[in-house]
């Protein structure tokens, strides 16, 4: 094997070890990105079922507006 196939070998595996730590950390990022998005969803869900249960035992939903 001559030396400038063995550097363009070294050159080309540098390269994709540098691409695959680059995915990797993109990857991580996007992971918790998911994760903190997961947690305000169920926070979100957790609100909106209170509210639920306040409108549902506050108030009679099939109430007619003033207005009428």
């Amino acid at each position: 094997m001559t030396d400038s196939r063995l550097e363009a070998i070294e050159s080309k595996l540098a390269y994709q070890e540098l691409t695959t730590l680059q995915l990797s950390d993109t990857l991580h990022q996007q992971q918790k990105q998911i994760d903190h998005l997961e947690l305000l969803c169920q926070q979100l869900i957790g609100r909106v079922q209170e509210m639920a249960d306040t409108v549902k035992t506050d108030t009679v939903i099939d109430e007619k507006p003033p207005h009428y």
